[in-house]
């Protein structure tokens, strides 16, 4: 008693579906299989071709005094290019050496400067803002005295 009479399969029939397959078969899933290849080509291939290029033209564009941002998440302006190295100088003024494909982003230019100018100019208001105050309270108490 063998293993195929176990779940009710008779030798003969399986011996015979096994040896060939009919070629309507084959040409009915042929479609199926050239759609997934496409939407296979277009939702992971071509989107990566598409980054990876953008990478490349990012890193041959490098120059002194872009502000970049590194892949680790550190800011700074880029002080040397060489072929395989960049020195960025962030705004602490530390010199930090990083490998050219170690660059995720170009940041426009200014952009680092931006916060901090947004910090002082608030402190600068926030001054005048307090003097105005105060030099209206002192005329006020001379008019009074």
């Amino acid at each position: 008693m063998s293993v195929s009479t176990w779940f009710g399969i008779n030798d003969a029939f399986a011996a015979s579906t096994a040896g060939h397959m009919s070629a309507s078969g084959v040409l009915s899933s042929l479609p199926m299989l050239l759609a997934f290849g496409v939407i296979f080509y277009f939702l992971l291939i071509r989107p990566q071709m598409k980054q990876q290029k953008q990478q490349k033209q990012l890193l041959s564009g490098l120059a002194v005094g872009d502000e970049v941002v590194t892949t680790g998440g550190l800011v700074g302006t880029i002080k040397e290019v060489d072929d395989q190295y960049v020195m960025v100088l962030t705004p602490s003024k530390t010199e930090l050496t990083f490998q050219k494909r170690s660059i995720a982003q170009s940041l426009p230019k200014g952009g680092l400067d931006a916060p901090q100018n947004v910090e002082a100019k608030a402190i600068e208001s926030k001054a005048t803002s307090t003097t105005k105050k105060s030099k209206t309270k002192l005329a006020a108490n001379k008019k009074i005295s």
